[in-house]
């Protein structure tokens, strides 16, 4: 690991949400542009809201969640992707923007719900799940509070 520049980070979660789309049928792909994306969105405050706002503008999370619905029985992918959908939130809490909207938009919530129910016996899948769905859902009418 090394330190990145916001500038670099942006262009890399650029790059990579440009590769999710050409690939979303590959599995082995998707593992490691998930992977690197959580890494990214795991780089310190600055570097993660820098990299969500670049994913919020290519509609990243909307492939992420695409990508869970085709692949509903892959544990793997299943557990990185929930993970980055939860940093996602995350990098954007408090902040006005779409990006919850283009979730639920996108049927976001079912498709943790059911990865929630396929995967029961799996804790990274129930942990980041739930953690998901409680960024979903902080900070709206009725959601959760800090």
């Amino acid at each position: 690991k090394f330190p990145l520049s916001v500038s670099s980070v942006e262009m890399l979660c650029g790059v990579v949400s440009d590769l999710v789309v050409k690939h979303e049928k590959h599995v082995s792909i998707l593992l490691e542009c998930f992977r690197l994306l959580v890494e990214l969105l795991g780089g310190g405050e600055a570097n993660a809201r820098a990299c969500g706002h670049r994913l919020d503008e290519h509609g990243t999370a909307c492939r992420v969640i695409t990508a869970l619905r085709n692949h509903a029985r892959d544990v793997a992918l299943h557990e990185i992707g929930v993970t980055l959908l939860a940093e996602f939130c995350r990098a954007l809490r408090g902040e006005e923007g779409r990006h919850k909207e283009n979730i639920f938009n996108a049927d976001g919530l079912s498709v943790i719900l059911a990865a929630l129910g396929t995967h029961l016996h799996e804790a990274v899948v129930q942990e980041q799940g739930y953690g998901f769905l409680a960024e979903l859902c902080h900070g709206m009418q009725g959601g959760v509070t800090d």
